[in-house]
């Protein structure tokens, strides 16, 4: 066969594979529209940016809109980031006790109106209960993981002056964020350190809708075995980038439940991911003494670990002779305890409350309304009776 045959033939092939999957698009478009919503980009016109040294932060002064799925009600929400970054109002001057939340989307919550988020409802909770009042600010970020948090801990510090801290830990997808962001390593001798990351084309790729909608489409559909052979691989190559130190090439938002950590707890990469977090708990520690502020620990326990409306569910994972329900939320709780630091493991509280409840529906595997409000209830009582810089002057309501 002659050569240009051969190019027209394959340019025949690679017009019509573009054609395939653009018709592809516009049929996932029409038969999926819910799991093919566009996830958070880093773009001109989003509400996030890249940072050098965060990643991706949020931007000032931005209203944007987010749409429910219908199984979650349709509702459109509307929300906005102040002069600093933070969704909500903005920062108060009038001597309250202020309490600074960080975390993932679960904190940010874009999901849910701001009355009904979980830094709202606890302010609520906690205000009659404090001398002077409290202010309750909202620094979580779509896709930040504990290490993100850390810095931002340490670089907001000299800007808010909070009196208390929360770190809140989403036990899902927390231990493979700390390893696929490369922010941080252990040392030879166990410490924490800076590590070097670099942004790459997956923070791209990672948003086209083929993709995007292939990933979430493969999720739903998926067997039980077939989600945890999928989910092991991705592990096992996550971090093998992370050990042999290669560039970074996984996106901010790529997050996946732990499954290395719920079913094989000895492996390698799941006692690596334990470390890690225990060493970032050390550092935030040891910074929050130095500056004389008090820290806790927020742990929010994954959807698939408590209801059954979710493949594979603690049901299915069951089966796995290591896996435990709560066994992502006591690794995290265990890091708290080796480093002294006040935890709040909402595993027991929600497991108690009707978890179906407790989180939305469909792809949306966030804490509902509800859920935030019950964490809130559970992290007021818990700093009202742990927390020494809170100055109390009633019970709680």
């Amino acid at each position: 066969m002659k050569v240009s045959t051969l190019i027209k033939d394959g340019a025949i092939v690679a017009s019509m594979s573009v054609l395939l999957l653009s018709a592809a698009e516009l049929v996932l478009r029409a038969m999926y529209p819910e799991k093919t919503r566009p996830e958070p980009l880093v773009t001109e016109s989003s509400a996030y940016r890249l940072d050098d040294e965060y990643i991706v932060d949020l931007k000032p002064n931005m209203t944007k809109t987010y749409v429910r799925q219908s199984s979650n009600g349709g509702d459109s929400i509307s929300w906005s980031t102040n002069a600093q970054g933070f969704r909500g109002a903005e920062l108060r001057a009038d001597g309250s006790t202020r309490v600074v939340v960080y975390g993932d989307s679960n904190i940010q919550a874009r999901f849910s109106r701001l009355e009904h988020t979980f830094t709202y409802r606890l302010e609520h909770y906690l205000d009659s209960a404090v001398v002077g009042g409290v202010e309750v600010v909202n620094a979580g970020v779509v896709g930040s993981g504990p290490d993100q948090s850390l810095l931002r801990i340490m670089d907001d510090y000299d800007v808010i002056r909070p009196d208390i801290v929360i770190l809140h830990v989403f036990a899902d997808n927390d231990f493979g964020d700390i390893i696929r962001n490369r922010l941080f390593e252990l040392d030879e001798a166990g410490a924490l350190r800076s590590s070097q990351h670099r942004f790459s084309a997956p923070l791209f790729l990672n948003s086209l809708l083929v993709v995007r909608a292939a990933r979430k489409l493969a999720g739903s559909t998926t067997s039980p075995l077939d989600f945890v052979d999928m989910a092991t691989q991705r592990s096992a190559w996550e971090f093998r980038l992370y050990s042999s130190r290669s560039r970074r090439v996984v996106s901010n938002f790529a997050d996946y439940y732990d499954v290395d950590v719920a079913l094989r707890p000895g492996s390698a990469s799941a006692l690596a991911k334990v470390e890690l977090m225990s060493g970032i708990f050390g550092a935030a520690k040891v910074f929050a003494d130095s500056v004389g502020t008090q820290l806790m620990v927020l742990i929010q326990p994954a959807r698939r670990d408590l209801v059954a409306n979710i493949t594979p569910s603690y049901r299915e994972l069951s089966a796995f002779s290591k896996y435990r329900a709560d066994g992502l939320t006591s690794h995290v709780h265990v890091g708290c305890i080796d480093h002294g630091l006040p935890c709040l493991n909402l595993f027991e509280p929600f497991s108690a409350n009707d978890p179906e409840h407790l989180f939305f529906k469909g792809t949306n595997r966030h804490w509902s309304d509800e859920g935030q409000d019950l964490a809130a209830r559970e992290t007021a009582a818990f700093m009202l009776g742990r927390l020494v810089s809170i100055p109390t002057e009633a019970r709680l309501n």
